[in-house]
């Protein structure tokens, strides 16, 4: 059973801003959805995009938290190595690269349908544009998970303390 802070830390906005919009994203980058008299369509996956983008951002801000909650004595362990093994580096290098290739593959494709009309109108804008959000959204997921890793990595690193040194000048530091 998860704790009132893991619940508003990570898994509610892991619900609200990654898993739903995720479904939503995939979706409606292939077709538009009718519910009854409203039509959901490029506006929405836009949306869906960003929200997978800060849920996220929100998620992830979650794990470095308990991460350096638990340097500070404030979090429990095994929350912490949770995180630390779904965080690792090689981890996170690995998914980034894939989510950026996959990402830029989108783009490619984009940019090779535009080219087929002469870099002017296309036929079937729609069809680009989802691609193009689709394929923006995982280059920038892509991003964030590489720097998720290098930025646990340095959260997880041992601690060097500095401290003044009396006999240098003020402003020199030294480790201990």
């Amino acid at each position: 059973m998860p704790n009132f802070v893991s619940l508003f830390t990570i898994y509610l906005p892991y619900f609200v801003f990654v898993l739903f919009p995720f479904v939503n994203t995939v979706v409606l980058s292939f077709t538009p959805v009718d519910l009854g008299v409203i039509t959901l369509s490029v506006n929405a996956l836009m949306y869906a995009c960003l929200a997978i983008i800060v849920g996220t951002q929100l998620v992830l801000f979650g794990g470095f938290a308990q991460i350096y909650g638990w340097h500070e004595g404030i979090a429990r362990h095994h929350h912490v190595a949770r995180w630390t093994h779904l965080l690792r580096l090689e981890r996170c290098m690995a998914i980034g690269i894939f989510l950026w290739l996959l990402g830029f593959a989108g783009t490619v494709i984009a940019i090779t349908q535009w080219g087929r009309v002469g870099f002017g109108g296309l036929d079937d804008a729609n069809r680009t544009i989802r691609l193009v959000m689709v394929s923006a959204t995982a280059i920038a997921l892509g991003t964030m998970g590489i720097f998720a890793g290098l930025f646990t990595s340095l959260l997880t690193l041992r601690t060097t303390r500095l401290h003044p040194v009396a006999d240098d000048a003020d402003d020199d530091l030294v480790a201990v």
